[in-house]
């Protein structure tokens, strides 16, 4: 079987830890069939420009395998402007549609980072969720990005948060009017100043979650936002 390695040349268009990714798992395939030396050959040849200038010095060196020369080869051609960029594409990074969406197109832009901080990465997500997924989130506390994002998701199809987020921007029907709008034009019952209820534990959010019920008033059939007690709170 002839393999052929994703090209690189070492420009700055081009992205040293993509190609890298993608290359070393071929290796792992190459290496099954070809002793070190063929494949070594085989990803020098699909080099160009810099990048082929700068590994012809280790070609001679039988110590320096083909999974060594990538290394050495993002060593040499990482851009840390490149990383940068990234960083500030995380940060911009809104939920626009589903928590699912959103999940995809922060992946995708964490994946190409070279060094990832969890501690970073829950910050920019949580920065970018809806505020009523974002609460939920918060409230779970999760440790890592993983956690967050199954949080979310979980939170999303929950009926709770379901009319209220995304779709309340998004669903709007021929004649321009959201479906949604019969709640923002709702009369409010004002019963005077109400006593606020303690906080919410995360174990109590999970329940009314899955009840269907308000997070304000506790009752089930609305969500948060259309909670018909949304008077002033004591």
């Amino acid at each position: 079987m002839d393999f052929v390695f994703r090209k690189f040349s070492g420009s700055k268009t081009e992205d040293v830890h993509d190609w890298a990714d993608d290359t070393k798992l071929l290796l792992e395939v190459a290496s099954a069939t070809m002793d070190a030396r063929q494949v070594k050959l085989h990803l020098y040849l699909q080099l160009d420009g810099r990048a082929k200038s700068f590994a012809k010095e280790f070609m001679s060196d039988s110590a320096v395998k083909a999974d060594d020369l990538v290394n050495k080869i993002v060593d040499r051609f990482h851009n840390p402007s490149r990383q940068l960029q990234l960083v500030f594409e995380l940060r911009a990074i809104r939920q626009t549609k589903d928590v699912q969406a959103y999940n995809g197109d922060f992946n995708r832009v964490a994946d190409q980072l070279s060094e990832r901080s969890e501690v970073f990465l829950l910050a920019f997500y949580l920065m970018g969720l809806h505020p009523t997924i974002r609460q939920v989130v918060s409230v779970a506390s999760p440790s890592t990005l993983v956690q967050a994002m199954k949080i979310a998701e979980d939170a999303d199809q929950a009926k709770d948060v379901s009319g209220t987020h995304f779709a309340r921007r998004t669903s709007v029907s021929s004649s321009g009017t959201s479906k949604y709008q019969a709640n923002k034009q709702a009369p409010r019952r004002d019963d005077g100043p109400r006593k606020r209820l303690p906080p919410l534990t995360p174990e109590e959010r999970q329940r009314l979650m899955a009840e269907g019920a308000c997070f304000r008033c506790r009752k089930p059939g609305h969500g948060y936002a259309q909670c018909p007690g949304n008077g002033p709170l004591q």
